[in-house]
């Protein structure tokens, strides 16, 4: 005996088996509202920090055009240069050429405390391309025989020369970056000197000789 479906039955197992149409959409829409979140949040993390790069750059350059102490050994540097004293400098004779020494080496030391920020990622390296490319390149090139022989150390223990590529390794890395034009130095760029005999020629730690 043939019996008609019931009408309520049937709406019940419709009702089951097929969701809400909402249901169906809920899903994609919230995919889509975490994924655009996400997105955003990275955008947002970029800004910020290329933001807080510029921020650094524009301070450390404010500093060291205002700063009096940067003043001064900007003007031995540039003295020593005019006057081709860096031959001089590794073993320093008197008082005033040892001053010299500390003056160019704590100038060529800010040079490379900016190289390590720009490679960190702490300051901007566009910004600061732009406002320093030609000095930082102009002096890396000036003081390269000087940096050359300073990295040779002589070990009085082993009784030889060591080179010590890492001094000044991050500026000359900046430096080549932003120039064809900026000296590469390397072990066999110069021999050693003759004989040890300058307040640098001790040999430094194995891990040191970042800067002077």
């Amino acid at each position: 005996m043939d019996m008609a479906p019931n009408p309520e039955l049937v709406a019940v197992a419709t009702s089951e088996q097929w969701p809400p149409l909402w249901a169906l959409l809920i899903s994609p829409i919230i995919l889509f509202i975490s994924a655009s979140a996400a997105i955003l949040l990275v955008v947002l993390n970029y800004n910020s920090s290329e933001r807080n790069r510029r921020i650094n750059t524009m301070l450390r350059i404010f500093e060291i055009e205002q700063g009096e102490h940067y003043s001064g050994i900007h003007r031995t540097f540039s003295f020593v240069k005019q006057e081709g004293l860096f031959d001089r400098l590794h073993s320093p004779s008197s008082t005033e050429f040892r001053r010299m020494r500390s003056d160019v080496q704590q100038y060529l030391n800010h040079y490379e405390l900016i190289a390590i920020g720009i490679q960190e990622g702490v300051f901007s390296d566009a910004l600061y391309k732009r406002w320093m490319r030609g000095p930082f390149v102009r002096d890396w090139n000036t003081a390269a025989d000087f940096i050359q022989r300073e990295r040779w150390r002589w070990d009085a223990r082993t009784g030889r020369w060591i080179y010590h590529a890492a001094l000044f390794e991050n500026y000359q890395a900046v430096a080549k970056q932003w120039s064809d034009e900026a000296v590469s130095l390397n072990e066999s760029y110069s021999p050693p000197p003759a004989a040890p005999g300058g307040p640098g020629d001790e040999a430094y730690p194995a891990s040191d000789g970042g800067t002077a």
